[in-house]
């Protein structure tokens, strides 16, 4: 591979040119690089709540046990409380 060519940008350039197969196979290594990325991202932002003290995380709205449910995306009411 030659320097400073991004090998998903050119296997999505071939793909445009053979379409079909090709293309579908981008289209999913793109989707689960995007999945990746976001469990990347869940990772790191309960792994930084997680070192807060319990009175930083209450001046936020969070208990220690919301911490995973909160990342997730659920709403105050709904969140589950992990016994810690």
């Amino acid at each position: 591979m030659s320097k400073g060519v991004n090998p998903v940008v050119e296997a999505s350039e071939i793909a445009a040119e053979s379409g079909g197969v090709l293309s579908s196979l981008v289209q999913s290594l793109r989707a689960a690089g995007a999945r990746i990325m976001e469990a990347r991202r869940r990772k790191a932002a309960v792994h930084m709540l997680r070192h807060l003290d319990d009175r930083m995380l209450s001046d936020i709205g969070l208990s220690r046990g919301e911490i995973e449910s909160a990342v997730n995306g659920e709403p105050a009411g709904r969140r589950r409380t992990l016994d810690l």
